[in-house]
């Protein structure tokens, strides 16, 4: 009996506020992954262009620097867009297995 007396204080202490916070995490998401006017997201479209910076860049032969720099600057903002959305999935992930936890067992 005691295993569902600790349950039902979970239960009752259990904060939901982290899951309504995973509705701003989406909404940042939505933010990184729109397009306008039925138009691709953008994030879409700076990856292409890394993607063809990166072709130049191993088979060119001769680097230009200005490339170069626009490469490593590219993808260090990808970079730094994906880890937003990776850090909003997991704490939307935390939020949820959280929840998840508090599920009766079989």
């Amino acid at each position: 009996m005691p295993k569902t007396v600790d349950r039902d204080e979970q239960i009752a202490s259990f904060d939901t506020g982290p899951l309504l916070r995973t509705v701003d995490d989406l909404d940042a998401m939505r933010d990184h992954l729109k397009g306008d006017d039925y138009n691709a997201p953008v994030m879409r479209h700076d990856l292409l262009r890394l993607h063809g910076l990166a072709m130049s860049f191993v088979n060119g032969g001769r680097v230009d620097p200005v490339m170069a720099e626009e490469m490593f600057d590219l993808a260090a903002d990808l970079e730094c867009r994906i880890q937003d959305l990776s850090d909003a999935l997991a704490r939307m992930l935390a939020s949820i297995r959280a929840l998840q936890a508090l599920e009766p067992g079989d």
